[in-house]
C-alpha cells in the first residue's frame, strides 16, 4: 500500500509540473558563442518530473510483469501443483495446506492466496 501511495504521489507532482510547462514553445533564439543560453527557471524540475514519471511507469509494468508471471505460475498443473507454488513460499506448511484459492488485483498490483475461511 505505501508504494502504490508514493506511485500516485509521484504520479500527481508529475502531471502537475509537466502542467505549468504545457503551451506553445517560445521562438527560437540564438545566443552569442561566448556564453551560455539562459535556463529557463524551473527546467530542472520539469526533467526530474519526467524521469520520476517514466520510473514510476516502469515500476508499475514490472510489478505487471512478475504479477503476471505468478499467475502462470499458479495455473501451472500437474505434478508439485498443491498447494499453489506461489502461496508456499514463506508460510508454515499447516497454512500453505489450507490454500483453496487465489485473487489477483491489477490496480493496486496484488497476488492473495485464500484459505477456506477467506484468510490470506
Amino acid at each position: 500500500m505505501p508504494a502504490l501511495l508514493l506511485l500516485v504521489l509521484v504520479a500527481v507532482a508529475t502531471a502537475f509540473l509537466l502542467r505549468r510547462g504545457t503551451g506553445t514553445y517560445p521562438p527560437v533564439r540564438t545566443f552569442p558563442a561566448v556564453g551560455r543560453a539562459p535556463r529557463e527557471p524551473g527546467a530542472p524540475f520539469r526533467v526530474l518530473a519526467v524521469v520520476a514519471g517514466w520510473a514510476a511507469g516502469l515500476l508499475y509494468v514490472w510489478g505487471l510483469l512478475i504479477t503476471g508471471l505468478t499467475v502462470l505460475e499458479a495455473e501451472d498443473g500437474g505434478t508439485d501443483s498443491s498447494p499453489l507454488r506461489p502461496c508456499r513460499a514463506g508460510v508454515s506448511p499447516e497454512l500453505a495446506g489450507r490454500v483453496v484459492d487465489y485473487s489477483v488485483s491489477y490496480l493496486p498490483l496484488r497476488f492473495s492466496c485464500e484459505t477456506a475461511d477467506r484468510r490470506a
